[in-house]
């Protein structure tokens, strides 16, 4: 999957004028902050807390209205869901119509963990506002590369009432150990950042939302049908 790496840095000059190649410049930074995350799915999700960090290279272009931007990005995403069955609901069916239902009231509590190798590629636009403080506003895809999950889901146990069954039924719940989120994931990212120019070093303050446009599919009972993820990101970094 990192194959898609050269694409996107070959991304930066496919677009570019030849002429304002020749008199553009490169910054190099880092970066690093706290998402906070959630989930897009049928049901209610609480958002989650989590970090990113990575590396970034800006192509600056006197020549044209934007630079680009492209990072290397760690993040942290998911949420957690409530999902509050009744005694008597319907989990499945089978061929002949007959229902598999719920025994007691249950509330499920599904906790849902990724992190992600992130691959935005962004046009910067900026915005004259003092000298020595740059403001961009920035948009553009984002690529993220599933690195690891972990989704747990609470009670353990449920009792359900099967077609051919007298007694209620315990199915066995617990930790998923089923790959759940896909190994790609593809956003857009959109927001701003404010640049600091201190000669050598230019700190900066970034602001984005990250946008998920793929859904990861489930079939497991009582999970959603499908998720996105959704991204906001507060973070610091400098330029060197």
């Amino acid at each position: 999957m990192l194959r898609l790496l050269p694409f996107l840095l070959g991304a930066l000059l496919v677009f570019v004028p030849v002429q304002a190649q020749a008199q553009a410049s490169f910054d190099v930074g880092v970066r690093a902050g706290l998402n906070s995350t959630n989930l897009d799915s049928d049901f209610d999700t609480d958002a989650r807390q989590g970090l990113n960090a990575g590396v970034f290279t800006t192509l600056l272009m006197p020549r044209v209205p934007f630079d680009l931007q492209l990072e290397v990005l760690f993040t942290q995403k998911g949420g957690d869901q409530d999902l509050r069955l009744n005694a008597g609901a319907v989990l499945s069916r089978d061929e002949e119509g007959r229902e598999a239902t719920l025994e007691n009231d249950t509330v499920i509590r599904d906790q849902f963990r990724a992190s992600y190798l992130e691959i935005p590629l962004l046009a910067k636009v900026p915005l004259d506002v003092a000298p020595r403080v740059d403001v961009h506003l920035f948009v553009g895809p984002a690529v993220s590369l599933r690195l690891s999950e972990d989704v747990s889901f609470s009670p353990s146990e449920w009792d359900i009432n099967l077609p051919l069954e007298d007694e209620p039924v315990t199915l066995q719940r617990g930790a998923q150990t089923d790959q759940f989120f896909n190994n790609v994931d593809f956003g857009a990212a959109l927001g701003g950042d404010i640049t600091f120019d201190l000669g050598l070093v230019k700190p900066i303050l970034d602001i984005r939302y990250v946008y998920g446009l793929a859904s990861n599919l489930s079939t497991e009972l009582g999970r959603p049908s499908g998720i996105s993820n959704r991204a906001l990101s507060v973070s610091l970094g400098v330029a060197l």
